[in-house]
Order: C-alpha cells, then structure tokens, then sequence
C-alpha cells in the first residue's frame, strides 16, 4: 500500500479532491493508495464525497484522521498553515506508516507517481526538490529570502544549491522517527519562531534534515514559481539541473500553485501556468457544480 499525506479545511476540499482525483487517473496500473487527510473541520457530508470519489478506484481508500487537539490555537496565517504542523507531527499522527508522499493541496499531479511514492529512502529522511526558485533570489543579491539565508542562516554556496521546497515530500517516517527528528524540529521552531526572518517549516526542515536529504527529478515538483522566475533561475543551474529543468517546465509530473496565484481565482484562469490542468480534474469531482456557482455568484455580488 502506497501512502499520501494531506490535510484539509472544508473550505479547501474542492482543492483536495482535486489533487485526489489527479494522482489516480494519472496511475498507470492499479497499484493502492490510501489518501491520509487530516481534517480540521471538514463536514460528514465532504467526507462522503471525497470517499465517492477513491472508491471508484480499485484498491484505493482514504482515511480522515481528526487534527489532534494540540493542533488547536497553534498559529495560522502567513507561512504557517495545518500542513506546516502535519510535517511536524505525522510521525506521531501515522505510527503505523514508514514511507509516505506529503503534498500540500494545491496541487495536480499530471503523470504517474509510482516512482515518488518507491524512491528507496534508506540513509535519508526525506526526497526532495531544491528550491530553484529561492537559489535565484539568493544569488541575486537582495530581498528578504537572500538575507535570511545567506545573513541569518550563513548558508554556503552547496548549501544554498541544496536547499529545498517542503511543498512535496517523501517522507521516511520509520528513519525520522527512529532518530527523534519531531523533536528537533519542535526545538528549532520554538527557538526561531520570533525570528524577523523566520521561513516556517521549510526553513526547519532544511535546517534539522541538512545531509539527510535525496533529490527527485524535479518534473515531480515543478511550482509555478519556477516558470514564472525561469529566465532568472537558469544561470544558476547545475548542468544536470538545466537537463531536467527544461524537462519539467516541458511536462511536469506534479504541479503546484504556490504563492498568491490560485488557479481557482478567475483573475489568474489563463495566466496562471498550468491552471487548465486543475479545472480539468476539478471537473471529476462533486464539487464542480456548487464550487463554480458560488463563484459566480460572488462575481455577479461584486464580493
């Protein structure tokens, strides 16, 4: 049984069930997965949905876990949401899983992710994609993500090169839990945590996983960020990089929608990269009709 980590609001489970629905039309043989969703807050009738939706594949499931209660009145907003605190915590939330994919849930998956899901993690914690979007800015000089990593943190130049996006995981829960590493995630939060600078769970775990870390190809996590920053970010590339980067900005395998930028916005329906691809498999779930028709009747308010 393959594994994958989410987390939703119910507001946010057009969003999850997208995502869903994306990963199993894209398997290329009925291999299971079972989808752990944390819920904060999602209703009896989303989760009938969502489970609509897995059971008319075979060998698939999904599992809502409640957000446990020392969830509650942790802080959200900014850099912090529930997925923040999941990476934290799902050693302790799925004792009984050793390997899974985390994703947050703006996401499509595009292809098949059998090979994400069977990257042999042994020596390492976590499969990763490096942040080419943070490198640019990096060693471009200025801004607020060049003083905190190079200013703050003192990272070198291979340390810069390695740092990595936490939108996409391969998480070795059995490695991360043997080696106590929840707890030195909490340590460093708590000690950085009113930091001016502070970049929240993907700054603590580069920093606690430094070394423990296996790169995946990069088609498997292709953020729009990184087709929008594309010029910028390719001087800055490793020659293997550049191979594989072009081959992710040709067809990527995983898209996200990471930052402000939503492909659920009208405003960003054909601007944004790749925005077809979630309408597309929105498309496949319940929550078209109503999804679209409270939009519509936003725009028709002026809200």
């Amino acid at each position: 049984m393959r594994h994958m980590l989410l987390c939703s609001k119910d507001n946010y489970m057009p969003h999850t069930a997208s995502l869903i629905v994306s990963v199993l039309e894209n398997r290329k043989s009925d291999y299971p997965i079972q989808f752990n969703v944390v819920s904060d807050g999602i209703t009896r009738d989303s989760k009938s949905k969502a489970l609509a939706i897995v059971d008319r594949y075979l060998g698939c499931q999904i599992v809502f876990r409640e957000s446990p209660g020392y969830f509650e009145g942790l802080q959200e907003g900014g850099n912090f949401n529930l997925g923040t605190y999941l990476r934290f915590h799902a050693f302790e939330l799925f004792p009984e899983i050793d390997q899974a994919l985390y994703s947050d849930g703006d996401v499509i998956a595009r292809a098949d992710l059998q090979d994400l899901f069977d990257m042999n993690l042994e020596g390492y914690y976590l499969g990763v994609n490096p942040a080419f979007d943070y490198r640019y800015l990096v060693k471009s000089g200025t801004g607020f993500i060049h003083d905190r990593l190079r200013k703050d943190l003192h990272l070198s130049e291979q340390e810069v090169n390695s740092y990595f996006g936490a939108g996409i995981l391969v998480m070795n829960l059995k490695a991360m839990r043997q080696d106590g590493v929840r707890q030195k995630l909490l340590d460093y939060l708590a000690e950085h945590l009113n930091d001016e600078r502070f970049i929240a769970d993907q700054e603590t775990l580069n920093m606690v996983c430094k070394g423990k870390v296996k790169f995946y190809h990069p088609k498997f996590h292709l953020a729009v960020t990184h087709v929008q920053s594309s010029e910028g970010i390719r001087p800055f590339l490793l020659a293997q990089e550049s191979l594989e980067f072009e081959e992710a900005l040709r067809d990527p395998a995983m898209v996200h929608y990471c930052g402000h930028e939503k492909p659920w916005d009208t405003k960003f329906k054909k601007s944004l990269p790749f925005a077809a691809d979630y309408r597309k498999y929105l498309a496949m779930t319940p929550w078209r009709p109503s999804f679209f028709r409270r939009l519509i009747d936003k725009i028709s308010s002026g809200s």
